[in-house]
């Protein structure tokens, strides 16, 4: 089955191209002048492992109310939760909007984490832009302006499957008293116990495992049970 698409779109304001191929294995390229849409469709198609190409331009202007209103529209069509990253790094104060007209419960933020130079810094735009912003610094000030949980994901780790990075999701976990998601780096079944035992996390987000059937989900919550880890069933 050819499950491909490729569609050109051309309106008074916008310029859209996209190339599609379900039965891909992640690659993305995406040229679009609004952080949040690339950060999400990249997080998409890496790990629903589809190949994404998508070039807009054209009136991207979104100022803090339209962005509170985007959230709104997601939520309405059935999302607990929005995740924000370049966002509500370009505007912090935008993390106290969205988390004052729906809750703490309902705003993620999510980190994109790298060490340099014996600091993490944290990264935005899909993780293609380093930013001077403390990854343990931007966490707490989060908190404090309302995330209500994070969503940590380590780019050092991420995609070798060699473990989570301990040390970072520990860091966060002891620094801040929300929910942390450690993302990047499982790659066995111990790895999970690990995250959760040494690096503190609440959750912890899996993605080519699952897909390649290398584990299945009941496995992992079998095991962790086991050591009496507490899981949802």
């Amino acid at each position: 089955m050819n499950r491909k698409a490729v569609i050109d779109r051309k309106t008074n304001e916008t310029d859209i191209s996209i190339s599609l191929n379900i039965d891909g294995i992640g690659k993305r390229e995406t040229d679009i002048p609004v952080g949040f849409l690339t950060h999400m469709l990249d997080f998409f198609a890496k790990h629903g492992l589809f190949d994404l190409s998508i070039k807009a331009k054209g009136d991207t202007y979104i100022d803090e109310h339209h962005t509170v209103e985007d959230i709104r529209n997601i939520l309405l069509a059935g999302a607990d939760k929005v995740s924000l990253n370049t966002p509500a790094v370009n505007n912090p104060k935008f993390i106290i909007e969205a988390s004052k007209a729906f809750g703490s419960q309902c705003i993620v933020l999510a980190i994109d984490a790298k060490k340099e130079n014996d600091r993490w810094k944290v990264f935005i735009n899909g993780g293609r832009t380093a930013t001077e912003f403390n990854v343990i610094n931007w966490a707490k000030e989060a908190v404090q302006k309302g995330a209500g949980e994070i969503l940590l994901t380590s780019m050092d780790k991420d995609g070798t499957k060699n473990g989570y990075d301990i040390e970072l999701t520990k860091a966060i976990s002891e620094s801040v008293n929300v929910p942390v998601i450690a993302s990047g780096g499982g790659g066995k079944i111990e790895d999970f116990s690990n995250v959760f035992q040494e690096g503190k996390a609440d959750a912890a987000l899996a993605a080519s495992l699952f897909h390649f059937r290398e584990l299945t989900i009941q496995e992992v919550k079998d095991y962790l049970e086991k050591l009496n880890i507490q899981v949802r069933n």
